[in-house]
């Protein structure tokens, strides 16, 4: 099946390409790694922006600042309520919750992702969900079904990485002098990222400053500076230790939708107790289709993006071959389809609400 790809020009895509690989990186030094002028590069990357094909995120390192885990919730809806009606009862009592930074649904079914300071929360939410769609009449046959990932005992493999989907279907050709050889980016950054088990403790100003950039992520130096009145040399200094700390990072999103892709998938693995995946099997499943992939040892959730159903079926074959082959699992995975013409984004992507509850109780 034929499928039409935007942009067509293959400069651009190269940019579009590079833009979402190296979010952090200067269009000087992406320019240098493509090869081609700072000036060509920042006109073709303005038109991009312009035309609807990307927009930047500042993502907060929750872990680091007191969330305990991600919470995963997906549900089947009775269909003969329409989306508009069952999007308005939740929407105005469910996805209003500060902890749900994605959710995704169509006319049958529904997915979401949240951030979580501590379970009890998480159980309110989940526990309100379940009354509201029982007295509204729209589930179908099944209770909404939730999993855990709790950051001490999972590991996140992808998170929104759209790098290694754009890259197969633009099939970029890069010459000799492009720098798309080297694995890693020829910028090197200072690491000061805490360890895994440690909180980082913020002054009042230093969560004025986190919040902003979050809330505002193609704000300039100067504006966030007056949005809280702090100076643009403070402003600076800690933004760059934020980052060098990991407690923020960038993150560009794709429109999927314009740029060609017309399938996005949800899967649900539970493994073999007798037989948890290792991590290069895990690796193995981790396909180019991968956007999203988080996994604790017999459990995992996957997020993956097609161009259309062929694409689709091919990697789901090559996933189950796999899993089978290597006794993985003993039922299938589940898997939920969302086609972009018929899915609707309730949430995308929006880190504010639980950001800044967070910093209230840091």
């Amino acid at each position: 099946m034929s499928v039409t790809l935007l942009p067509k020009k293959e400069t651009e895509k190269k940019v579009l390409y590079s833009l979402i690989k190296y979010p952090d990186l200067s269009d000087k030094e992406i320019s240098e790694i493509l090869g081609i002028k700072t000036s060509t590069f920042t006109s073709i990357k303005k038109r991009l922006k312009k035309e609807g094909y990307y927009k930047l995120l500042i993502v907060p390192n929750l872990q680091y600042l007191g969330c305990e885990f991600v919470g995963v919730i997906f549900t089947s809806f009775n269909p003969v309520i329409s989306l508009d009606a069952r999007l308005k009862i939740t929407k105005e009592n469910i996805e209003i919750s500060d902890e749900i930074f994605l959710s995704i649904g169509d006319p049958e079914k529904g997915f979401s992702l949240s951030l979580n300071e501590n379970y009890t929360n998480f159980t309110r939410i989940n526990e309100r969900r379940t009354e509201i769609f029982g007295k509204e009449g729209l589930l179908e046959k099944e209770y909404p079904n939730e999993i855990i990932f709790p950051f001490k005992t999972s590991k996140t493999i992808e998170f929104f990485n759209y790098s290694k989907s754009l890259n197969s279907i633009f099939n970029l050709k890069f010459t000799k002098s492009d720098n798309y050889t080297k694995k890693t980016s020829p910028i090197k950054k200072k690491d000061e990222s805490l360890p895994e088990d440690e909180f980082a403790k913020l002054k009042p100003n230093e969560k004025k400053i986190l919040l902003c950039l979050v809330k505002y992520p193609e704000a300039t130096l100067q504006e966030i500076a007056d949005k809280i009145n702090l100076t643009r040399h403070t402003v600076s200094r800690i933004k760059n230790r934020f980052f060098r700390m990991k407690l923020l990072s960038y993150l560009i999103l794709p429109n999927l939708k314009k740029i060609g892709f017309g399938l996005l998938v949800f899967y649900h693995f539970k493994f073999k107790p007798q037989k948890p995946p290792t991590r290069e099997e895990l690796n193995q499943l981790n396909s180019d289709s991968t956007i999203y992939f988080v996994h604790k040892k017999f459990e995992a959730v996957m997020i993956s993006i097609y161009t259309d159903y062929d694409a689709y079926k091919i990697d789901k074959t090559n996933k189950f071959a796999f899993l089978k082959k290597n006794e993985l699992i003993i039922f299938d995975p589940i898997i939920r389809r969302y086609t972009f013409d018929r899915l609707r984004i309730i949430k995308d992507m929006v880190f504010e609400p639980i950001t800044e509850k967070i910093l209230e109780n840091n």
